[in-house]
């Protein structure tokens, strides 16, 4: 929902309708000399060209009824001329709303095949393969959407020395090609999976400082097997927990959830660990994965006995049982007649 001038930001997206009544998305085409040039969209009248600025044409055709309308005590739209100023907007080039770090497994355990556990017909998909759709498809989407605030880093992890920044942390941009970044990942080593994530933490600090107002999180790709790892999960909760980080865990291939999903609960993150291809395409799909504003208020959990602590269950069990998404303040509002 958009008040009139937030549709004339730059990379503003919306649905609304066409002068002939068609379902239509309002968003941008690229022009020949780079410009970006402001559409109408839909499968009948195909795209259309807007020159004018829409959300100024909408001010001036309602200025007569908004007129009479309050005059009669009758016009009850908050925030109309301006947009709202808590609610973030995709195209403002300004502070960075989140900052992401994605901890990817590279050890060797994440080249063996799913096999039995990957619920459906015999295969040879990979726990890396399937790995790095999330990551293809997850980055290809922000990058879509145009989430132009999103900061986003990569950190890949194995043996004691293979664990590294392959990407600093950040601004997502049109020429980002994660794919490409995928093709140079490949297994080779053991598994130090909460030194990664440590590091994550240390990047996703370092960047707090400068950007006090950005969310943090780290989404972890991994089979959850750790097996050379200095740091100790407790230690490591305890520093996300401290720090306001987000752990999302993504386990692939493999039951050993329980320290990761100790962590996500203590952090108020996801915890998925899908039992088929299409649960695991369904994670991507999750507009509060993508977006963390998207999501209802994190409840995070103090750590005060770690030995005793459960680990959170398994989000999205089923196709159907996705989390939820924070509604938006405007859905409890009324509708009213712009008829003068």
């Amino acid at each position: 929902l958009k008040s009139p001038k937030a549709i004339d930001e730059p990379y503003s997206h919306g649905i609304t309708l066409s002068r002939e009544g068609y379902v239509s998305k309002f968003g941008f085409l690229e022009g020949e000399i780079k410009e970006d040039k402001k559409s109408l969209w839909n499968a009948i009248t195909d795209a259309r060209i807007e020159d004018a600025e829409p959300g100024d044409e909408i001010i001036r055709a309602l200025m007569p009824i908004k007129a009479k309308r309050k005059e009669e005590g009758t016009w009850e739209v908050d925030e109309w001329e301006t947009p709202q100023a808590d609610r973030p907007h995709e195209g403002r080039m300004d502070a960075p709303q989140e900052a992401i770090v994605i901890c990817f497994d590279l050890s060797w355990s994440m080249n063996e095949a799913l096999g039995s556990a990957w619920v459906g017909s015999p295969n040879s998909l990979t726990k890396l393969t399937e790995s790095k759709q999330v990551f293809e498809n997850s980055l290809g989407r922000m990058v879509g959407y145009q989430f132009l605030k999103t900061f986003i880093g990569v950190v890949t992890f194995s043996s004691r020395d293979k664990i590294g920044v392959v990407r600093e942390l950040s601004r997502i941009n049109r020429q980002d090609s994660f794919q490409e970044l995928a093709k140079g990942f490949e297994c080779n080593g053991m598994t130090e999976l909460y030194d990664g994530i440590r590091m994550a933490k240390d990047k996703l600090v370092e960047f707090k400082a400068n950007n006090p107002q950005a969310k943090l999180r780290i989404i972890v790709l991994t089979d959850g097997e750790d097996n050379d790892s200095t740091s100790k999960p407790a230690q490591v909760c305890r520093e996300l927990y401290d720090a306001e980080i987000v752990l999302d865990s993504v386990i692939i291939g493999s039951s050993r959830t329980d320290e990761l999903f100790k962590i996500s609960k203590h952090t108020g993150g996801y915890a998925f660990k899908p039992s088929t291809r299409l649960l695991l395409f369904q994670t991507f799909l999750l507009e509060p994965f993508l977006d963390i504003s998207t999501r209802p208020d994190i409840e995070r959990v103090p750590v005060t006995d770690w030995s005793n602590s459960t680990p959170k269950q398994a989000d999205m069990q089923t196709m159907y049982d996705f989390p939820p998404r924070r509604r938006d303040k405007q859905e409890a509002g009324t509708f009213i007649s712009l008829s003068a």
